[in-house]
């Protein structure tokens, strides 16, 4: 897909997901390193921006705010302040 948008001349920029909460057993926390990773290949390999949202989520903690505690549902969905730091890193592309 992103080398099909780039060869249509669109400018790319893929978006990381952000952690679940650490308390739910899911395959998708084991995995998302993986993910990550290969979507930085992505990147590097097409010359893509990345708007990197879970390195910013994962540093609320250092700020001493629990990222699952951001989470709407407490499990997967980003609330108000989550879906604000989805804004600021995409439109930093932007600026």
């Amino acid at each position: 897909m992103v080398k099909k948008a780039k060869e249509a001349g669109m400018d790319v920029i893929l978006i990381s997901p952000l952690q679940a909460t650490p308390f739910m057993k899911i395959k998708f926390d084991k995995t998302l390193p993986k993910y990550i990773e290969k979507l930085n290949e992505v990147v590097k390999e097409e010359n893509a921006g990345l708007a990197d949202i879970n390195a910013e989520w994962l540093d609320l903690a250092n700020k001493g705010i629990p990222p699952y505690s951001q989470l709407h549902n407490w499990m997967n969905h980003p609330g108000v302040f989550g879906h604000a730091l989805y804004a600021d890193v995409v439109l930093r592309f932007f600026e």
